[in-house]
């Protein structure tokens, strides 16, 4: 049974209970678009991308969006609470969407018996720990005893197959002597469930919707499989939640500017207290985002490393 959206159904079923009218019917536009994807037998991206989008427009609708004042001050709306948070389950987890519906696929027509249950189970932690080419072998078998069936949710498993061609697309190539970092303390503090992690594709997203010349900076890390990932805010996100404290072939900072002419890099550092690493790593990576598309012509390449050392050093003296 298909049950991606079953939690957020449930809560906007509650939030109905003491709303306007007006917010009661775009709420239950809502529920019946999701509960039309949750009994549909088949799936696809663009059902999801339909969905975001009328999220996006009841969010931009200030009658709906706007906050009540209660005896005790301004309250926030919990109809934006909930489609906000709908959105972003959608946005950062369609992957995982399409998972669940293939499962639940398979199980209402009864292809258990063809299909090593393991393998989706192999597959969720491919994906989780961004193993994308043993998760696309292994998804190509679920998929031959899928097809060999005769009925199968097409567009769910043309969705997965794009994504993950998606992810092997944006891999940064790794040298076979490559140095790996390992974290040299465990700072407990910094980490966040919270923080958002997003690949190129995520960071040219929210360069696109920035002024021109204005500047966002990154931290980034490059994984054991060549998968680069990244958070908003040099400053203000942390490495360790990158990649969950993994080991690393890089990792440091990138500044990124909106031009005229599409996205500059401006600087790309190896800032990393977590991982201090070296240098070897960076001018690959510059040569990666031109590769996507990316202006490097002006990009800086800054070490970093023997500052943070010292920065470390003084610290423990001080103390």
């Amino acid at each position: 049974m298909f049950t991606a959206f079953r939690t957020p159904i449930t809560t906007i079923e509650k939030v109905q209970l003491n709303t306007t009218p007006y917010k009661y019917q775009k709420l239950e536009q809502l529920k019946q678009k999701l509960l039309s994807l949750e009994q549909s037998g088949d799936l696809s991206e663009e059902n999801l991308i339909s969905l975001l989008n009328y999220c996006d427009s009841i969010l931009d609708d200030s009658q709906f969006t706007y906050i009540q004042i209660g005896f005790f001050g301004l309250r926030t709306s919990r109809c934006e609470n909930v489609t906000r948070e709908l959105y972003s389950f959608v946005k950062h987890n369609m992957i995982g969407i399409f998972l669940d519906k293939l499962r639940a696929s398979c199980d209402s027509q009864s292809l258990e018996s063809k299909i090593n249950k393991t393998q989706f189970t192999e597959l969720s932690e491919c994906i989780k720990s961004r193993n994308y080419t043993l998760a696309q072998k292994i998804f190509n078998l679920i998929t031959a005893s899928v097809v060999i069936c005769g009925q199968f949710p097409d567009q769910c498993l043309k969705s997965i197959k794009s994504w993950l061609e998606r992810k092997l697309s944006l891999q940064i190539e790794l040298i076979p002597d490559r140095k790996v970092y390992a974290p040299v303390r465990w700072p407990s503090l910094e980490i966040r469930s919270s923080q958002t992690v997003y690949d190129l594709n995520g960071i040219r997203e929210l360069m696109m919707k920035c002024g021109d010349n204005e500047v966002m900076s990154f931290t980034y890390a490059i994984d054991l499989h060549g998968n680069v990932v990244f958070s908003i805010g040099a400053n203000t996100s942390y490495h360790i939640n990158l990649c969950g404290g993994e080991k690393v072939c890089g990792a440091g900072e990138v500044f990124l500017k909106k031009s005229s002419q599409g996205i500059c890099v401006e600087l790309i550092n190896n800032k990393s207290g977590l991982y201090l690493p070296r240098t070897e790593f960076m001018r690959p990576l510059k040569y990666w985002f031109a590769r996507h598309e990316f202006i490097i012509d002006h990009a800086c390449l800054h070490d970093e490393r023997d500052h943070l050392i010292q920065g470390f050093q003084e610290l423990r003296m001080m103390k």
